[in-house]
Protein backbone atom coordinates (compact mmCIF):
# COMPACT_ATOMS: atom_id res chain seq x y z
CA UNK A 1 0.00 0.00 0.00
CA UNK A 2 1.46 3.37 -1.00
CA UNK A 3 0.58 6.35 1.14
CA UNK A 4 1.50 9.90 0.16
CA UNK A 5 1.48 12.66 2.75
CA UNK A 6 1.51 16.05 1.10
CA UNK A 7 2.41 18.89 3.43
CA UNK A 8 3.12 21.45 0.77
CA UNK A 9 -0.30 22.99 1.25
CA UNK A 10 0.39 23.65 4.92
CA UNK A 11 3.78 25.12 4.17
CA UNK A 12 2.31 27.22 1.39
CA UNK A 13 -0.25 28.61 3.77
CA UNK A 14 2.47 29.49 6.24
CA UNK A 15 4.81 31.18 3.79
CA UNK A 16 2.35 32.35 1.18
CA UNK A 17 4.03 30.78 -1.84
CA UNK A 18 1.02 28.77 -3.09
CA UNK A 19 1.51 26.24 -5.81
CA UNK A 20 4.77 27.81 -6.98
CA UNK A 21 6.81 26.32 -4.12
CA UNK A 22 9.39 23.79 -5.24
CA UNK A 23 9.19 20.40 -3.54
CA UNK A 24 11.48 17.66 -2.31
CA UNK A 25 10.43 14.05 -1.76
CA UNK A 26 11.57 11.54 0.85
CA UNK A 27 10.52 7.88 0.99
CA UNK A 28 10.48 5.56 3.99
CA UNK A 29 9.28 1.97 4.47
CA UNK A 30 7.09 1.11 7.45
CA UNK A 31 8.63 -1.70 9.49
CA UNK A 32 5.36 -3.42 10.48
CA UNK A 33 3.39 -3.54 7.26
CA UNK A 34 6.01 -3.08 4.57
CA UNK A 35 3.88 -0.23 3.19
CA UNK A 36 5.84 2.60 1.63
CA UNK A 37 5.08 6.08 2.82
CA UNK A 38 6.08 9.06 0.68
CA UNK A 39 6.32 12.42 2.40
CA UNK A 40 6.41 15.44 0.13
CA UNK A 41 7.96 18.62 1.59
CA UNK A 42 7.49 22.06 0.10
CA UNK A 43 10.63 24.26 0.19
CA UNK A 44 9.65 27.80 1.04
CA UNK A 45 11.44 30.50 -0.93
CA UNK A 46 13.25 33.21 0.99
CA UNK A 47 11.72 36.66 0.90
CA UNK A 48 14.92 38.22 2.35
CA UNK A 49 17.35 39.51 -0.28
CA UNK A 50 20.97 38.45 0.14
CA UNK A 51 23.02 40.63 2.46
CA UNK A 52 25.26 42.94 0.46
CA UNK A 53 28.14 45.06 1.65
CA UNK A 54 27.27 48.73 1.69
CA UNK A 55 29.36 50.89 -0.63
CA UNK A 56 31.80 53.33 0.96
CA UNK A 57 30.50 56.81 0.26
CA UNK A 58 32.03 60.25 0.83
CA UNK A 59 31.10 61.77 4.18
CA UNK A 60 29.76 65.34 4.40
CA UNK A 61 32.18 66.05 7.24
CA UNK A 62 35.14 63.64 6.95
CA UNK A 63 37.39 62.89 9.89
CA UNK A 64 40.71 64.73 10.05
CA UNK A 65 43.65 65.04 12.44
CA UNK A 66 46.73 67.19 12.82
CA UNK A 67 49.68 66.73 15.18
CA UNK A 68 52.61 68.88 16.23
CA UNK A 69 55.71 68.29 18.36
CA UNK A 70 56.67 71.25 20.53
CA UNK A 71 60.08 70.67 22.08
CA UNK A 72 59.50 67.23 23.58
CA UNK A 73 55.71 67.54 23.94
CA UNK A 74 53.06 66.46 21.44
CA UNK A 75 49.74 68.09 20.62
CA UNK A 76 47.14 66.23 18.54
CA UNK A 77 43.81 67.53 17.33
CA UNK A 78 41.05 65.20 16.05
CA UNK A 79 38.02 66.72 14.36
CA UNK A 80 35.40 66.42 11.64
CA UNK A 81 35.82 68.80 8.72
CA UNK A 82 32.50 70.20 7.42
CA UNK A 83 32.28 72.02 4.10
CA UNK A 84 30.61 75.36 3.50
CA UNK A 85 28.75 74.06 0.41
CA UNK A 86 27.37 77.48 -0.46
CA UNK A 87 25.96 78.09 3.01
CA UNK A 88 26.50 81.16 5.17
CA UNK A 89 28.57 79.83 8.05
CA UNK A 90 29.10 82.58 10.58
CA UNK A 91 25.93 83.92 12.10
CA UNK A 92 23.67 81.34 10.44
CA UNK A 93 24.95 77.75 10.37
CA UNK A 94 27.14 78.63 13.36
CA UNK A 95 25.21 81.27 15.34
CA UNK A 96 27.03 84.11 17.05
CA UNK A 97 27.05 84.09 20.83
CA UNK A 98 26.37 80.36 21.17
CA UNK A 99 28.64 77.46 22.13
CA UNK A 100 29.84 75.63 19.01
CA UNK A 101 31.57 72.22 18.99
CA UNK A 102 34.32 73.62 16.74
CA UNK A 103 33.71 71.00 14.08
CA UNK A 104 30.96 68.57 13.11
CA UNK A 105 29.45 65.29 14.32
CA UNK A 106 31.13 65.57 17.72
CA UNK A 107 33.31 68.12 19.53
CA UNK A 108 36.88 68.60 18.40
CA UNK A 109 39.35 66.88 20.74
CA UNK A 110 42.81 68.08 21.84
CA UNK A 111 45.32 65.59 23.23
CA UNK A 112 48.23 67.02 25.25
CA UNK A 113 51.13 64.71 26.09
CA UNK A 114 52.48 67.11 28.73
CA UNK A 115 51.14 69.83 31.01
CA UNK A 116 50.58 73.01 29.01
CA UNK A 117 49.49 76.61 29.38
CA UNK A 118 46.53 77.49 27.15
CA UNK A 119 44.90 80.90 27.16
CA UNK A 120 46.98 81.72 30.23
CA UNK A 121 45.64 78.73 32.21
CA UNK A 122 47.65 75.72 33.34
CA UNK A 123 46.16 72.60 31.71
CA UNK A 124 47.32 69.12 32.81
CA UNK A 125 48.29 66.55 30.19
CA UNK A 126 45.24 64.72 28.87
CA UNK A 127 42.41 64.77 26.32
CA UNK A 128 39.94 67.65 26.18
CA UNK A 129 36.97 68.86 24.13
CA UNK A 130 37.33 72.18 22.31
CA UNK A 131 34.40 74.61 22.10
CA UNK A 132 34.18 78.05 20.49
CA UNK A 133 31.74 80.91 20.93
CA UNK A 134 31.95 83.06 17.78
CA UNK A 135 31.21 86.78 18.01
CA UNK A 136 29.96 89.07 15.28
CA UNK A 137 32.27 91.77 16.57
CA UNK A 138 35.15 91.61 19.01
CA UNK A 139 36.99 88.56 20.28
CA UNK A 140 35.85 84.95 20.18
CA UNK A 141 35.69 82.76 23.29
CA UNK A 142 37.72 79.54 23.37
CA UNK A 143 36.84 76.78 25.85
CA UNK A 144 38.62 73.57 26.87
CA UNK A 145 36.44 71.05 28.68
CA UNK A 146 37.45 67.89 30.54
CA UNK A 147 34.64 65.77 29.05
CA UNK A 148 36.13 64.50 25.79
CA UNK A 149 33.21 62.14 25.04
CA UNK A 150 30.49 64.75 24.56
CA UNK A 151 28.27 64.33 21.50
CA UNK A 152 27.49 67.97 20.95
CA UNK A 153 27.60 71.53 22.25
CA UNK A 154 24.22 71.11 23.92
CA UNK A 155 25.84 68.71 26.42
CA UNK A 156 28.56 71.22 27.35
CA UNK A 157 28.84 71.64 31.12
CA UNK A 158 30.67 74.87 32.08
CA UNK A 159 31.57 73.40 35.48
CA UNK A 160 33.94 71.01 33.68
CA UNK A 161 35.81 73.73 31.78
CA UNK A 162 39.54 73.79 32.50
CA UNK A 163 40.47 76.79 30.37
CA UNK A 164 38.50 79.68 28.95
CA UNK A 165 39.75 82.80 27.22
CA UNK A 166 39.35 85.19 24.34
CA UNK A 167 41.24 85.47 21.05
CA UNK A 168 40.96 87.66 17.98
CA UNK A 169 39.26 86.40 14.84
CA UNK A 170 40.86 87.63 11.63
CA UNK A 171 39.46 87.89 8.13
CA UNK A 172 41.20 85.67 5.56
CA UNK A 173 40.37 84.25 2.12
CA UNK A 174 37.46 81.84 2.42
CA UNK A 175 38.35 78.17 2.85
CA UNK A 176 35.72 75.60 1.82
CA UNK A 177 36.39 73.10 4.61
CA UNK A 178 37.09 73.66 8.27
CA UNK A 179 40.79 73.08 8.79
CA UNK A 180 43.04 73.02 11.85
CA UNK A 181 46.78 73.56 11.62
CA UNK A 182 49.73 74.67 13.73
CA UNK A 183 51.65 77.89 13.21
CA UNK A 184 54.58 79.79 14.73
CA UNK A 185 55.93 76.67 16.44
CA UNK A 186 59.04 77.01 18.63
CA UNK A 187 60.69 74.70 21.17
CA UNK A 188 58.22 75.84 23.81
CA UNK A 189 55.10 77.16 22.07
CA UNK A 190 52.76 76.87 19.09
CA UNK A 191 49.45 78.25 17.88
CA UNK A 192 46.52 76.01 17.01
CA UNK A 193 44.83 77.67 14.04
CA UNK A 194 41.14 77.30 13.14
CA UNK A 195 40.50 78.39 9.54
CA UNK A 196 37.11 78.25 7.85
CA UNK A 197 34.81 80.31 5.66
CA UNK A 198 36.84 83.51 5.81
CA UNK A 199 37.69 83.48 9.52
CA UNK A 200 40.97 82.53 11.20
CA UNK A 201 41.49 82.05 14.94
CA UNK A 202 44.84 81.23 16.59
CA UNK A 203 44.87 79.58 20.03
CA UNK A 204 48.21 79.92 21.90
CA UNK A 205 49.64 76.76 23.51
CA UNK A 206 52.79 76.85 25.63
CA UNK A 207 54.94 74.17 27.26
CA UNK A 208 57.67 74.61 29.88
CA UNK A 209 60.12 72.59 27.80
CA UNK A 210 63.09 73.29 30.07
CA UNK A 211 61.21 71.95 33.10
CA UNK A 212 59.94 68.90 31.20
CA UNK A 213 63.43 68.04 29.96
CA UNK A 214 64.92 68.68 33.38
CA UNK A 215 62.42 66.32 34.98
CA UNK A 216 63.21 63.63 32.45
CA UNK A 217 66.94 64.05 33.01
CA UNK A 218 66.46 63.76 36.77
CA UNK A 219 64.39 60.61 36.34
CA UNK A 220 66.97 59.06 34.03
CA UNK A 221 69.96 59.96 36.18
CA UNK A 222 68.07 59.02 39.34
CA UNK A 223 67.64 55.48 38.00
CA UNK A 224 71.08 55.19 36.44
CA UNK A 225 72.05 52.63 39.11
CA UNK A 226 69.38 50.20 37.93
CA UNK A 227 70.90 48.78 34.70
CA UNK A 228 74.08 47.65 36.49
CA UNK A 229 72.04 46.41 39.44
CA UNK A 230 69.68 44.37 37.27
CA UNK A 231 72.61 42.86 35.39
CA UNK A 232 74.47 42.02 38.61
CA UNK A 233 71.40 40.54 40.25
CA UNK A 234 70.85 38.24 37.28
CA UNK A 235 74.50 37.20 36.97
CA UNK A 236 74.70 36.41 40.68
CA UNK A 237 72.28 33.54 40.13
CA UNK A 238 74.16 32.16 37.12
CA UNK A 239 76.81 29.48 37.52
CA UNK A 240 80.34 30.79 37.06
CA UNK A 241 79.25 34.44 36.79
CA UNK A 242 79.82 35.60 40.38
CA UNK A 243 82.90 37.70 39.53
CA UNK A 244 81.05 39.49 36.75
CA UNK A 245 78.06 40.00 39.06
CA UNK A 246 80.33 41.61 41.65
CA UNK A 247 81.69 44.00 39.03
CA UNK A 248 78.20 45.10 37.95
CA UNK A 249 76.96 45.58 41.53
CA UNK A 250 80.03 47.60 42.53
CA UNK A 251 79.35 49.93 39.58
CA UNK A 252 75.72 50.27 40.62
CA UNK A 253 76.61 51.25 44.18
CA UNK A 254 79.21 53.70 42.88
CA UNK A 255 76.44 55.53 40.96
CA UNK A 256 73.92 55.56 43.81
CA UNK A 257 73.72 53.59 47.03
CA UNK A 258 70.32 51.95 47.64
CA UNK A 259 69.23 49.09 49.87
CA UNK A 260 68.73 47.00 46.73
CA UNK A 261 72.25 47.18 45.37
CA UNK A 262 73.93 47.27 48.81
CA UNK A 263 72.30 43.96 49.80
CA UNK A 264 73.06 42.21 46.53
CA UNK A 265 76.61 43.57 46.57
CA UNK A 266 77.01 42.02 50.02
CA UNK A 267 75.79 38.69 48.64
CA UNK A 268 78.16 38.97 45.67
CA UNK A 269 81.13 39.66 47.93
CA UNK A 270 80.26 36.62 50.03
CA UNK A 271 79.88 34.51 46.88
CA UNK A 272 83.38 35.58 45.84
CA UNK A 273 84.94 34.59 49.16
CA UNK A 274 85.11 38.12 50.57
CA UNK A 275 82.71 37.77 53.50
CA UNK A 276 84.33 40.33 55.82
CA UNK A 277 83.81 42.99 53.13
CA UNK A 278 80.17 41.92 52.72
CA UNK A 279 79.19 42.78 56.30
CA UNK A 280 79.27 46.62 56.04
CA UNK A 281 77.24 46.52 52.83
CA UNK A 282 74.57 44.35 54.45
CA UNK A 283 74.48 46.76 57.40
CA UNK A 284 74.12 49.64 54.96
CA UNK A 285 71.18 47.84 53.32
CA UNK A 286 69.46 47.57 56.72
CA UNK A 287 69.95 51.27 57.26
CA UNK A 288 68.67 52.37 53.86
CA UNK A 289 65.78 49.92 53.74
CA UNK A 290 64.27 50.76 57.12
CA UNK A 291 60.66 51.78 56.60
CA UNK A 292 60.44 50.45 53.06
CA UNK A 293 57.51 48.04 52.82
CA UNK A 294 59.19 45.69 50.35
CA UNK A 295 62.44 45.60 52.30
CA UNK A 296 60.87 45.21 55.74
CA UNK A 297 58.41 42.58 54.60
CA UNK A 298 60.76 40.34 52.65
CA UNK A 299 64.44 41.25 52.52
CA UNK A 300 65.15 42.47 56.05
CA UNK A 301 64.85 38.97 57.60
CA UNK A 302 67.26 37.63 54.96
CA UNK A 303 69.80 40.37 55.69
CA UNK A 304 69.63 39.84 59.46
CA UNK A 305 70.00 36.07 59.10
CA UNK A 306 73.01 36.53 56.82
CA UNK A 307 74.67 38.99 59.20
CA UNK A 308 74.27 36.60 62.13
CA UNK A 309 76.05 33.91 60.13
CA UNK A 310 78.76 36.19 58.69
CA UNK A 311 79.69 37.66 62.09
CA UNK A 312 80.42 34.29 63.71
Amino acid sequence: MRRVILISTLVALLVGCGATCPTTTASTTAATSGAETRVVFARAPSDTPPIQQQPVLPQPSPRAAVEQTVGVANVRVDYSSPGARGRTIWGELVPYGQVWRAGANQPTRIDLSEDATILGTRVPAGVYSLFVIPAQTGEWTIILNTDSQLRGAQAHDPSEDVARGSVSAGDVPARERLTYSFDDTTESSTSLVLDWAGKRVAIPIEFDTAAIVGSRIDATVGNAWRPHFNAGRYLLEQEGQQARALEMLERSVAIQSTWWNEWFLARALDANGRRPEAIPHAERALELGAGDQTFDGFFAPQVRTALEEWRR
